[in-house]
C-alpha cells in the first residue's frame, strides 16, 4: 500500500550493525554533506544541536542493500551538546529518512519527534505511573504498555468531561455511563 508519506526513523544502539554502519558513513570532512545548527538558551542551560545530512547515492545504496530501507534518500547525524551549571553533556544520534530535505528541516523533524515522545512518556508516567511498573515476565510489560497507551488515547479523545487525564482515568471506575462514553469515543 503506497501512502506517499516520508519517514524519519531514529536508529539506536540496539541495532549494532546498522548503528556501526552509520557511524562509518560520517568520517571527518565527508563530502556530499548538508549542515545545519541551532542554539537555544533557556532555563539555565545552553543547548547546541548540529545536524549533518548525507545524501551520497553510493553510501545510501550500501545501506539499502544491507538493511532494506525502501525509499532511503538521506542519513542524518545529530550531535546535541548541553551546558548547564552542573557540567556539559553530549549525545550523538542517527536517523534514516526517505526525504532529502535540507539539514535545518530534518533537524526540526528530529526535535519534534522527541517532543512528542517526551510529552507522551510524561503523561503515561504521571497519569498511569508507568515508570513504577515492575512487571518483567514474558510479554507482560509490553502488553501493559500497549493497554496504557490505548487507555490514554481513549481518554484524550473523550471530550465531554472537562478535566485532566488523571480525573478522566478515575471516573470510569465510579460511573458506568462515563465508562461507556470513553469506550465509544
Amino acid at each position: 500500500m503506497n501512502r506517499e508519506a516520508d519517514y524519519l526513523v531514529a536508529v539506536k544502539e540496539n541495532r549494532p550493525t546498522l548503528y556501526a554502519d552509520l557511524q562509518d558513513l560520517f568520517p571527518t570532512g565527508a563530502p556530499a554533506v548538508d549542515y545545519g545548527t541551532t542554539l537555544n538558551k533557556r532555563h539555565g542551560r545552553v543547548e547546541r544541536r548540529e545536524c549533518w545530512v548525507l545524501t551520497d547515492p553510493d553510501s545510501l545504496v550500501y545501506l539499502q542493500e544491507r538493511q532494506s530501507w525502501p525509499g532511503l534518500k538521506a542519513v542524518v547525524k545529530v550531535v546535541s551538546q548541553r551546558a548547564t551549571p552542573a557540567g556539559v553533556s553530549a549525545a550523538t544520534r542517527y536517523n534514516l529518512s526517505s526525504c532529502s530535505a535540507p539539514a535545518a528541516q530534518l533537524l526540526a523533524g528530529v526535535r519534534s519527534h522527541w517532543s512528542i515522545e517526551n510529552s507522551l512518556h510524561w503523561s503515561l508516567d504521571v497519569n498511569f505511573r508507568e515508570d513504577q511498573c515492575r512487571v518483567r515476565k514474558g510479554h507482560d510489560a509490553q502488553n501493559l504498555a500497549t493497554l496504557r497507551q490505548m487507555a490514554h488515547n481513549l481518554l484524550k479523545r473523550e471530550n465531554t468531561l472537562k478535566i485532566g487525564i488523571q480525573g478522566k482515568r478515575l471516573n470510569p471506575g465510579w460511573r458506568e455511563d462515563y465508562l461507556l462514553k470513553v469506550l465509544l469515543s
